[in-house]
Parts: structure tokens; C-alpha cells; sequence
């Protein structure tokens, strides 16, 4: 019965809640690390990194963005580890179902086009308050992982982490494979937005062609440790 009556809530809270469309949200990252270095090296990484991304949204359009961090360097017995994130960019059009992916790797940007995919959500009947928001659960697997996305109907947009979006509110948590990545709504600004342009400049491939030359740099790249590896 308090279940039932929490989702009447969410429901209803959409006739009294300002319908506001656009403005910009922000997400903290947190990924599990199994960072191994090579043997001999005196040096313990860390077994977590976090990162903080922007949301901008405006209608069916949205564009997610890294947010640079300044002095985000991890010192241990003497050796100082900073974690570079590249200048990546995610454009999203809903309506259209297009997306477009600016993507910088090794001194290179690429320009991936793509269709945007429907996700199979399930909705369930659990909810949760998360901050100041009312939350319902939905879930999906793909072939790889688990996602759970908890969602407000307080703040009525498709919208949320990365690409995944498509329910009757905003994400507020997504949680990857039980845990092993986590996005969390940290703040968001309802304003008024010019407009949101898709990313142009970059060489164009497709997502396959991305990923393929990816593969190879990554087989022939050295480096003092092997990349990280998420169990």
C-alpha cells in the first residue's frame, strides 16, 4: 500500500511540478579500478576514480561533457598519478534519434554518427527517495552488463547519464554491473538554453571503424603499466 501510494504520488506530482524542459544538470562518476603496474613498481593506485560530467538539455536534445577537475593528481610514496580524461562529447537528439560522439584518442578526434537504440526498460514497482526527489526503478540487460536507472517524475525529461535516458523522468542514479560504475545526480540548474550544437570537427568514422582502431593502438601501445582491467 505504501508502495502504491508513493507511485500515485510521482504521478500526481507531475500536474503540480513547473514543467521545466531545459537547463543543466551534473553527474559524479565513480569506477571501480583494477589497476595492476608492473612488477617492482613501488606504487599503489587507486581503487576508485572519480569524475564529474555535465548534462545540458533543451527539448529532445541534450549534450554530455566532461567537467575538467583542477590538481586531480593521487600522490603515493613519492610518485604523483593524475588521470587525464580526454575532451569527449555525447549529442543526443531524441526526436531524431541521432546521436553524434566526438571522441579524442592519442592526439587524434574522431566523429562517430550513429542511430540512437531503443532500451528495453523494465519498470518496476520499487521505489526510493534519493536527495529531494521521489524515485521509481527501471532495469535492462544488454549483452554485457546490468543498468539500473532510478528516475523522478519530479522532474519530467528523458534524460540521464551517457546515453541512457528514455523514461518518464529524469535519471537521478544509474548503477552499472552491481556497482562497478555509478552516476549520481549532484546538482541541477533549470535555465533557459540558446541552443545545443552538435560536436563537427573530427575525423568521421563509424562506431565499428572506432572501435577497430582502437583495438590496434591499444595492441601495439607500451606503457609502465598495464591498463586497467575492471573485473
Amino acid at each position: 500500500m505504501k508502495q502504491l501510494l508513493i507511485l500515485i504520488f510521482l504521478t500526481n506530482s507531475l500536474l503540480s511540478f513547473s514543467q521545466k524542459t531545459e537547463g543543466v544538470a551534473t553527474y559524479e562518476i565513480t569506477r571501480k579500478l583494477n589497476i595492476k603496474g608492473r612488477p617492482g613498481m613501488n606504487f599503489d593506485f587507486p581503487d576508485e576514480q572519480k569524475t564529474l560530467r555535465k548534462l545540458t538539455f533543451k527539448d529532445s536534445i541534450s549534450i554530455w561533457e566532461v567537467i575538467h577537475k583542477e590538481n586531480d593528481v593521487s600522490q603515493n610514496n613519492g610518485f604523483s598519478f593524475r588521470f587525464v580524461e580526454p575532451d569527449n562529447k555525447l549529442y543526443i537528439d531524441r526526436a531524431a534519434k541521432n546521436v553524434k560522439e566526438k571522441k579524442d584518442f592519442l592526439g587524434k578526434t574522431f566523429l562517430i554518427q550513429s542511430d540512437l537504440k531503443p532500451l528495453k526498460w523494465h519498470k518496476t514497482s520499487e521505489v526510493k527517495k534519493i536527495g529531494d526527489y521521489f524515485c521509481q526503478l527501471a532495469a535492462f540487460r544488454d549483452t554485457s552488463k546490468t543498468i539500473q536507472a532510478w528516475f523522478t517524475p519530479q522532474i519530467p525529461v528523458g534524460f540521464g547519464a551517457e546515453k541512457y535516458g528514455d523514461l518518464p523522468g529524469l535519471i537521478v542514479l544509474l548503477v552499472v554491473d552491481e556497482g562497478k560504475t555509478i552516476y549520481s545526480l549532484k546538482d541541477i540548474e533549470f535555465k533557459h538554453i540558446d541552443e545545443i550544437k552538435a560536436p563537427e570537427k573530427g575525423k568521421k568514422v563509424s562506431q565499428e571503424e572506432y572501435d577497430k582502431i582502437v583495438e590496434e593502438k591499444l595492441k601495439n601501445r607500451g606503457g609502465l603499466f598495464d591498463f586497467y582491467k575492471e573485473d
